[in-house]
């Protein structure tokens, strides 16, 4: 169990930036602060559209749908983006060669990679999700009930966009690797 922990904490640095930031400068903090300053952008963005479309939808007392049109769209973003990330993170890591040949079984290293892109996947969703959640907070009187099922939707949601982008992905990533040699 330690041996997993400290894999998954050795993993879980490289690769996992929502958005690819690159700078001249040596500024740690700047790195550091601008992923955090762009998510809460597109949050702010999301929750805009979101409110914008509830506010609509709300008239017609409809504001269910908007939600729904939003998890259609996430699912959508979720699924593109995992087919693009799926080969980076599942099979092109930089530390193939390491893991491998330490004496850990390639079924845990493989668990971890799994665990990483779903961890990723969820921040991903996360961005998109939680604010549209939020907005229909704004025009519907909810139960708790809607806390608990919020709250399992964002955790176990990304489950079929990852499977099917880990497939497509994997399908890309063997044809790709054909055409190479």
């Amino acid at each position: 169990m330690k041996k997993l922990l400290s894999l998954i904490k050795a993993t879980m640095t490289d690769n996992m930036s929502l958005f690819k930031v690159k700078s001249k400068n040596k500024n740690e903090n700047a790195k550091k602060l601008l992923p955090i300053f762009l998510f809460l952008i597109i949050c702010f963005m999301m929750l805009s559209y979101a409110d914008m479309l509830m506010e609509e939808l709300n008239k017609v007392n409809m504001t269910f749908v908007g939600l729904t049109i939003f998890i259609f769209a996430t699912t959508i973003f979720t699924l593109t983006e995992g087919i693009y990330k799926s080969s980076n993170l599942l099979f092109n890591c930089k530390d193939d060669n390491l893991l491998l040949s330490l004496p850990i079984k390639k079924e845990t290293v493989f668990f971890v990679r799994v665990f990483k892109f779903y961890v990723f996947e969820l921040l991903f969703n996360t961005m998109f999700l939680a604010p549209s959640m939020a907005a229909y907070l704004r025009y519907v009187k909810v139960t708790p009930t809607y806390y608990i099922v919020s709250i399992l939707g964002l955790l176990l949601f990304p489950m079929i966009p990852i499977v099917l982008s880990c497939i497509i992905g994997i399908v890309i990533s063997s044809i790709s690797s054909k055409f190479k040699h």
